[in-house]
């Protein structure tokens, strides 16, 4: 008889839970917010653990908590010069245009936000709602704040996303995943 095939599970995608939200928002902005208490609390399942990926789903109430949290976050960090300078890594003068300073910071944002490096179609997507808050007004700061806020509530940002194995074989996990996966576990 020969032996079945294994074949490795599929590995479900995690929603950041309420305190690994607010961590990671801590670490990307550079600021110590305490947005935690407004989202509703997260299921615990049968064992007891708030992180369990089955219990993590998105309702519509989460996800207008999460676009609460993430404005709320922004704008705190932007009032405090030493934040908004650790996030908005560069910014428009006599020697940097416009363009060059949204693509320096999106350069350096959108990798830690998505912990990952960002495709070039995520780099297009962020840069058109930085243009389009451009084209109605807003300064530099708050462009790039509308185009993070978008950012902080995408799935790339709210879900542990990880590469679906598509061979039957066993496959190790990438660089990222991996480093997304301890970084979760250790302080979590």
């Amino acid at each position: 008889e020969q032996p079945q095939a294994w074949f490795p599970g599929v590995v479900m995608s995690r929603r950041l839970n309420r305190f690994e939200y607010e961590n990671t928002l801590r670490d990307l902005l550079g600021v110590d917010v305490s947005v935690a208490g407004l989202f509703p609390a997260d299921g615990a399942g049968g064992e007891g653990f708030d992180n369990a990926a089955e219990t993590l789903f998105l309702s519509p109430v989460h996800a207008e908590k999460y676009l609460e949290a993430a404005r709320s976050a922004i704008e705190y960090a932007l009032k405090d010069p030493r934040s908004r300078n650790y996030f908005i890594v560069a910014e428009p003068n006599e020697y940097t245009s416009v363009a060059q300073a949204v693509e320096r910071t999106f350069e350096w944002l959108l990798p830690h936000v998505f912990r990952r490096p960002a495709t070039e179609r995520e780099y297009g997507r962020y840069l058109a709602l930085f243009e389009s808050a451009q084209k109605r007004g807003e300064s530099f700061d708050h462009s790039v704040a509308y185009a993070l806020q978008a950012a902080l509530i995408s799935p790339q940002f709210l879900f542990r996303l990880e590469q679906l194995n598509q061979n039957p074989d066993p496959q190790l996990v990438g660089n990222y995943e991996l480093a997304s996966r301890l970084s979760y576990f250790l302080w979590s």
